[in-house]
């Protein structure tokens, strides 16, 4: 009964605390990459080579990074569940 205390906070907190540095990162980078590109500098850009990165090209807000983080760590989670349950 999560009514009147969330028992998920603690968890999000750890796993903000893990995740925020990385993403501030990716969106450090996303910046630097599309500051050179309107210099006309040469740059290379950071493919999609993680998850991360590839939310970070499509929104720079990091509430929704966060939220899509969780949406996808939760799915997982089901999923691994109800495999190893059958």
């Amino acid at each position: 009964m999560e009514f009147w205390q969330d028992k998920v906070a603690p968890f999000r907190k750890i796993m903000d605390n893990f995740t925020e540095p990385l993403m501030h990162e990716a969106l450090e980078r996303r910046g630097k990459y599309l500051k050179a590109q309107e210099k006309g500098e040469k740059a290379i850009e950071d493919e999609d080579l993680t998850l991360l990165s590839h939310l970070v090209k499509h929104t720079q807000d990091p509430s929704v990074i966060k939220d899509e983080l969780i949406n996808l760590l939760v799915a997982g989670r089901d999923t691994v569940r109800r495999l190893l349950r059958s």
